[in-house]
C-alpha cells in the first residue's frame, strides 16, 4: 500500500513537472514572440522618427525659400512703386508743347 501511495505521488509529481515544463515552454515561446514584436515596433518607431525629421527639414527649407521669395517680391514691388511714383511726378510736371 505504501508502494502504491509513493507510486501515485511520483506520478502526480511527474505530471505536475510535465505541466510546469509545458507552461515554461509556452511562456518562453510567448516571450520570444513579444521580443520579436518589440524589435519590430522599435524599428518602425525609428523609421517614423527619421521620416518625421526629414519632413521637418523639408518644411523648414521650404519655409526659408518662401520667406526669401516673399522678400524678393516685396523688393520688386517697392521698386515698381518707386518707378510708378517717378512716372506720376513726371506726368504732373510735364507740360505739353501742343
Amino acid at each position: 500500500m505504501e508502494k502504491d501511495r509513493i507510486s501515485t505521488e511520483k506520478s502526480d509529481v511527474a505530471r505536475m513537472v510535465a505541466g510546469l515544463e509545458a507552461d515554461l515552454r509556452r511562456v518562453k515561446k510567448d516571450a520570444e514572440a513579444f521580443g520579436r514584436d518589440l524589435k519590430l515596433l522599435r524599428a518602425e518607431k525609428e523609421k517614423q522618427e527619421a521620416e518625421h525629421k526629414e519632413e521637418v527639414v523639408r518644411v523648414e527649407r521650404t519655409k526659408k525659400q518662401t520667406h526669401t521669395q516673399i522678400r524678393l517680391l516685396n523688393d520688386q514691388l517697392d521698386n515698381q512703386r518707386e518707378k510708378a511714383d517717378l512716372v506720376q511726378q513726371q506726368l504732373q510736371s510735364h507740360v505739353c508743347a501742343a
